[in-house]
Parts: structure tokens; sequence; C-alpha cells
């Protein structure tokens, strides 16, 4: 796991956040993983909200500085863009199951997997060139905006059927949403 490069009472930098929401999802696998099966589905919407927002900003403000800034960073940030996509299938894979059914157990365990390994490389490869190649400022103005793309913190959603959950909301085109607005607003 990648460690935190700011200091207390400094700002964090762009893969600061990252990170963070890093430990965030892996704390969130573990309590899916550990939660009586009538609590399971409260648990996965929770993570499930963050994994949205999450890519949504790595996609929309990570991969084009990988890709411009990184030498090799395209190829780079098509293999953290392909990862992501296998993930995005999991995930609606899994909302489309009973999250008390044994299935969903074990194609929780091999989403989880894939994800924390994903979650690996983008601290052991991506992340590190990122820092190397951008300048602090810009990655410090960068976790500003993810900061403020974070989804809040809230209490455990109630249980609803993923057919329920689909046809209410998206959440990954409301991460989108939200990221591209605050984007807007911020000036970039």
């Amino acid at each position: 796991m990648a460690m935190s490069h700011y200091l207390s009472g400094s700002a964090p930098d762009g893969v600061d956040v990252l990170c963070d929401q890093h430990r965030r999802i892996r704390e969130l696998v573990k309590a899916v993983s550990k939660a009586p099966r009538d609590a399971r589905r409260e648990a996965f919407m929770q993570l499930r909200e963050l994994l949205s927002t999450h890519e949504a900003a790595e996609d929309l403000l990570l991969r084009p500085v990988t890709r411009l800034t990184v030498p090799g960073g395209v190829v780079v940030a098509d293999a953290r863009t392909a990862e992501e996509i296998a993930v995005r299938q999991q995930l609606a894979e899994l909302a489309s199951l009973d999250s008390q059914a044994s299935e969903f157990a074990s194609a929780f365990d091999r989403f989880a997997q894939h994800l924390i390994d994903h979650a690996e490389r983008e601290e052991a490869y991506e992340f590190p060139l990122v820092r190397a190649h951008r300048d602090g400022d810009a990655l410090v103005a960068m976790g500003k905006v993810l900061q403020r793309t974070q989804p809040p913190t809230m209490p455990p959603l109630p249980s609803m059927p993923a057919v329920v959950v689909s046809a209410v909301a998206s959440p990954i085109t409301a991460a989108v949403s939200k990221v591209r607005d605050t984007l807007s607003s911020a000036g970039h």
C-alpha cells in the first residue's frame, strides 16, 4: 500500500487522496466480506458508491495526467483502464445478485481480489510515476478537486433489490456528473 506524502497540516496531493480512498475501499471490502448475510447489501452499496466516484475521478483527472505527463504513460493508463473496465463489469454482476445468496459471497471474493490487485498496481506503478512527473502544485490542485468529489459520509443505505437501485440511480453516471460539475466550477 502506498504511503502518504503529505505532512500533518499541509494539503494532500491527488495521489494522497486516491491512496486514502484505496484505504477506505479496502475497509469496505472487509466490511462486505465480514457482514452477516442480512447486512451485506448495505455494506456493498457503500462500497459501490465510493468505487463509482473514485473510478470516475481517476478516469477524468488521473488518467489524462498519466497519459500526457508520464513517459510511456499511455501504456500505463491503458492497462489500469482495462482493469477498471473488468472491475466495473464484475461490480455490475454483483449488483444483480441477491446479497444473501452464497453465490454473492463467492463472486464478491473474486471481485475483491481483482479490485485489490488493481489498487496495488496503481499504487506501485502509476501513482509514483505521476508524482515524479507532475508539478507539486498541480498535484495539490488535483487533490482539492478529488476531495470535493468524494461521496459524503452517510449512514448505510437501506436494503433494496438491485433492480430498484439500478432503476432509481446509476452510481457511475452520478459520479461522473459530480466530478464534471466540480471540475467546471473549479475552472478546469
